[in-house]
């Protein structure tokens, strides 16, 4: 047993190192994409208001990889017809320059300013349904086009079952994506980077999932 729990620990490190570096230096890490991507087609038709789910801010005021293909996302189903858009991120407080970039890049996209709704208190997924709530029930009749990339999808869903907040949505499928696009070892690292916090995160929500929301809003 003790001969046999040794070769195990000689192996064990080899085969982690053999891992993280099919992670970095191949694309390998999505074989396991299909396990987040939960979008779906979106009809032309469908919902009157398009909530994003920013992904935060770079150094310097530049958009987030994520934020920013969040936000084209959006843009391609406001260019198809004319939806409000609501953008919910943490780094968009009161006073902050952020907001300015956010509103700038969807202005400079086309999108007429009485279109553009920003909520900026939230800190995490769950807070963004929760905080948003009162401005969807407000501005929505139709339905909600839900925007976030592949790798956050399925928390998005598995949140939204749970807090059933009372609204119809579609969480819209990505097709252009930074987790798709590694081109490099850094685009690899940061990619693998964000599975690994995403599965983290969804483990943690499993364990500790936030308690529902009434339909003004309320916990």
């Amino acid at each position: 047993m003790r001969k046999g729990l040794r070769r195990i620990l000689l192996i064990l490190p080899a085969v982690v190192l053999a891992l993280i570096a099919a992670g970095i230096f191949t694309n390998a890490y999505q074989i396991f994409l299909p396990c987040f991507e939960r979008g779906e087609e979106v009809q032309p038709q469908y919902g009157d208001l398009i909530l994003v789910l920013g992904g935060g801010m770079r150094r310097g005021l530049e958009l987030g990889y994520s934020t920013r293909e969040r936000l084209e996302l959006a843009l391609r189903f406001y260019r198809e017809r004319s939806r409000r858009i609501l953008v919910t991120d943490g780094s968009l407080y009161p006073g902050s320059r952020a907001i300015r970039v956010f509103r700038d890049f969807l202005l400079k996209n086309g999108v007429r300013s009485g279109d553009i709704l920003l909520e900026g208190k939230s800190q995490t997924t769950y807070e963004n349904f929760l905080y948003t709530l009162p401005l969807v029930q407000k501005h929505s009749r139709e339905g909600v086009i839900i925007c976030t990339s592949p790798y956050h999808q399925k928390r998005v869903r598995i949140i939204l079952r749970n807090l059933q907040p009372g609204y119809s949505y579609v969480i819209a499928r990505m097709e252009e994506s930074e987790i798709y696009q590694a081109g490099s070892v850094r685009r690899r690292i940061r990619n693998l980077g964000l599975m690994i916090r995403e599965t983290g995160a969804l483990i943690k929500y499993r364990l500790f999932p936030s308690p529902a929301v009434g339909t003004d809003g309320t916990e």
